[in-house]
């Protein structure tokens, strides 16, 4: 047993439970222990750290981290990017979503529904003065990116209400709200 070392698996189970509590030193001191030990960091570590700085509103805490593990030669999937996102949508910033989009896009990684979702959902709790206007370029940008789904349309709904969102879906992404909805719960979406 005396030859046992921990993991990135290891690293990361650990720094999700810290994540969970929003403690971001316990997690620095954690990716300083697993890099004392060689152990290389991972996407899933980077979206364990993003979570953590995202409980605790910390822009800067994750962007630092998102750059520090991109220097390590981590590269960032579509969780980790909508993590990122989460960080600024926690603290009402919906503003720096193109930026993240560009970016994402950039390192080829296509965006997931869930980053719309959050995106729609932090104009939402902004109480945004233009939330139509704003809620119609992030569909059209969803449907650019062939991710609409039944996430998008529930953070719409929450948005603009039933009826509107409705009309949003048929004319930003030409499609329809129930349809969107109905056939991912037939799939098992929830």
């Amino acid at each position: 047993m005396g030859d046992v070392r921990p993991n990135a698996r290891t690293f990361t189970a650990v720094l999700s439970a810290f994540a969970r509590g929003g403690d971001v030193e316990g997690v620095a001191r954690i990716m300083q222990f697993a890099a004392e030990l060689g152990v290389p960091a991972d996407v899933i570590m980077l979206t364990a750290v993003l979570g953590a700085f995202a409980r605790c509103g910390d822009v800067e805490g994750a962007r630092a981290a998102f750059r520090a593990f991109r220097e390590r030669g981590v590269e960032p999937d579509g969780r980790a990017f909508s993590t990122l996102a989460q960080v600024h949508a926690g603290i009402g910033q919906p503003e720096a979503f193109p930026a993240i989009l560009q970016q994402q896009k950039a390192a080829g990684v296509a965006p997931s529904s869930y980053f719309f979702a959050v995106w729609l959902e932090a104009y939402r709790t902004t109480g945004s003065s233009d939330l139509d206007a704003e809620a119609r370029a992030v569909v059209r940008l969803a449907a650019e990116n062939s991710a609409i789904d039944r996430g998008v349309a529930l953070a719409l709904v929450r948005a603009v209400g039933r009826d509107h969102a409705a009309v949003v879906l048929r004319e930003e992404a030409d499609a329809d709200v129930e349809i969107v909805m109905g056939a991912n719960k037939r799939r098992g979406k929830r």
